[in-house]
């Protein structure tokens, strides 16, 4: 249709509903000389669904009217737009083509503030498609524009209400959560409209149907799956992170993204703004600040059961020799730390010490950590029945929380276990207490028959060792 046929249909409505009183008056038209001929005759709005791409006069038309306009999503011709319409991200492409519509508008010398977004429910949509345009409306938000929908009567809700074109009032009223009802379009409606009970005209009643279709997708066995494994990463993420202080660091950032969402719902631009600017860069100080959790949590996930010289290698026999060796060293107050790795390798840490690769006796580690000997400074770590390296370094803890008075020897033992799930024995040179160290914990004042049960209980997996936090009194502020 031209547009001086379209004018000649146009114009006189608009005058009649003009002389009527009826407002605001919208005309729908792509072409530049309808729209002059509607606001001359008393039109308020243009509604442009072609998003100023199918008449280049249009925008600037509207910006020397400076009257609002709605540029619609609308993809490809008229004729062409139910042609099997395809999207990989449907809001992502709506709403990028959305934006270039605005763009356009711009260009045109429309002020930003007066146009209004349509996502074009039905136009190049499919049933499916207007749906989800439905489910997903808030996240037009971004493009910080009041949004209209036109739902009215479209061919979607016949499908989902199985009704003909001129019995699809039920529908109407199958807005978002939080959409206002601004045209009903059918007059007093039929049986299925009731009164608004504000008194402000009709509203259908939307049935179940329609109600559970805008509601949520349509739930398969693998979403059931989906939702439980995603609760189980997060409740073992919830898991390792208790009693840590990261906890302190996690809550401040769920604060962070709390914020975030709040100043997109409350439309709190400057808040918003600097949350965007600056949140892309708390994801590389995330992982500076958490890169010993992250590490141990990536070291659990690659760790298996027939890993690791100590998984299939757990006898009494060496359990026995290190009671036995404990127990004797702490009667004479020799310190001492023996670690024991189980599934996570512990290779780069027996490279800084000194090679032994010798079979596990009592009377090897009693001369090890004898304080005549080059060798007792440092740790011993044993794989499986053998005595792999002495004197290795181990990494100090830096756990705040921990008593100052715990020595570079227990902290040592504390900070092997945070990275790794190796069992440390730790022997004081100034109290003579045993004590057992493990994920990050201490247990203390442990006598042969104690450790022994102890040792026996982490190595087979049986129970998890007590959690203590180190008694302060039990340790000297010299003890190492």
């Amino acid at each position: 249709m031209d547009a001086a046929e379209e004018s000649r249909r146009v114009v006189p409505v608009v005058r009649g509903l003009r002389k009527a009183g009826a407002g605001p008056i919208s005309v729908d038209t792509t072409k530049a000389a309808v729209a002059r001929a509607a606001l001359d005759a008393g039109a308020d709005l243009v509604n442009d669904v072609s998003g100023f791409r199918f008449d280049a006069a249009l925008a600037p038309l509207v910006a020397a009217r400076d009257v609002p306009v709605v540029v619609m999503h609308l993809r490809g011709e008229f004729e062409a737009m139910h042609r099997e319409p395809r999207y990989s991200d449907l809001m992502g492409e709506v709403a990028a083509e959305l934006e270039a519509a605005l763009r356009r508008g711009e260009e045109g010398g429309v002020a930003r503030e007066r146009m209004i977004v349509d996502p074009g429910i039905g136009f190049a949509k499919n049933a499916g498609h207007s749906l989800e345009v439905l489910r997903r409306l808030p996240e037009l938000r971004r493009l910080d524009r009041p949004v209209l929908v036109g739902p009215s009567r479209k061919s979607f809700i016949g499908e989902v209400l199985d009704r003909g074109v001129g019995d699809r009032l039920f529908g109407n009223g199958g807005g978002p959560p939080g959409a206002r009802a601004r045209r009903g379009g059918d007059g007093p409606g039929g049986a299925g409209v009731r009164r608004d009970p504000r008194g402000r005209g009709r509203s259908p009643v939307i049935p179940q149907r329609l109600v559970q279709a805008l509601a949520a997708p349509e739930f398969t066995w693998w979403d059931i799956l989906d939702i439980l494994l995603v609760a189980f990463i997060i409740y073992q993420l919830l898991l390792f992170l208790r009693g840590t202080h990261a906890v302190q660091m996690a809550l401040g950032a769920l604060v962070l993204v709390v914020l975030y969402w709040t100043s997109l719902l409350a439309n709190l631009q400057t808040v918003n703004w600097l949350l965007r600017t600056f949140l892309p860069f708390m994801v590389f100080g995330i992982i500076v600040v958490f890169q010993a959790e992250i590490r141990k949590v990536l070291a659990r996930l690659g760790k298996t059961p027939f890993l690791g010289s100590f998984s299939g290698k757990r006898k009494e026999e060496a359990i026995d020799e290190v009671v036995l060796a404990a127990t004797t060293l702490a009667s004479s107050r020799t310190g001492a730390i023996i670690v024991i790795e189980r599934d996570m390798g512990l290779r780069s840490y027996i490279e800084t010490g000194i090679a032994l690769d010798a079979i596990l006796t009592y009377d090897l580690l009693v001369n090890i950590f004898n304080p005549e000997t080059p060798l007792h400074d440092g740790a011993v770590i044993i794989q499986g029945n053998r005595a792999a390296a002495a004197a290795c370094f181990l990494p100090l803890t830096v756990n705040p929380e921990l008593s100052r008075t715990l020595g570079s020897r227990h902290r040592a033992a504390i900070g092997l276990s945070e990275d790794t799930d190796a069992v440390a024995v730790v022997v004081s040179e100034e109290t003579g207490i045993i004590s057992l160290v493990q994920e990050g914990s201490i247990r203390r004042e442990l006598d042969g028959r104690q450790l022994r049960q102890a040792l026996l209980e982490s190595l087979e997996g049986k129970v998890r060792p007590r959690a203590e936090a180190p008694a302060p009194e039990a340790v000297t502020a010299s003890e190492e």
